[in-house]
């Protein structure tokens, strides 16, 4: 589990550092954000306390809010909507056993 975690750590570093914000790795991690997931599975509200604790100037909160919503897109992508399933009216009176007439 340790050795798990420990990668899931690391590719946290990486993408923070990847977007030039890993100098809030530290304060991220203190907070218990210990993984992409987890960060990615924050809201809206709690990122902004997140970024607030971590003294990021707004135009680095605002971009961690943008990448993040990225994230979110790419491990979890909505689903299709699926189509509804509405009988016809003539349908209807024939499961009925009426007639449209």
């Amino acid at each position: 589990a340790c050795e798990s975690e420990g990668s899931s750590f690391l590719e946290l570093h990486r993408w923070l550092r990847s977007r030039h914000l890993s100098k809030y790795i530290g304060a991220i991690a203190e907070q218990g954000y210990q993984s992409l997931p987890s960060l990615g599975l924050a809201g809206t509200d709690e990122i902004r306390r997140l970024a607030a604790h971590c003294g990021m100037p707004r135009g680095h909160a605002c971009f961690l809010e943008r990448e993040l919503d990225s994230l979110r897109r790419r491990l979890w992508p909505p689903e299709p909507p699926t189509p509804s399933r509405r009988p016809s009216s003539s349908s209807s009176l024939a499961a009925e056993g009426g007639s449209a007439a």
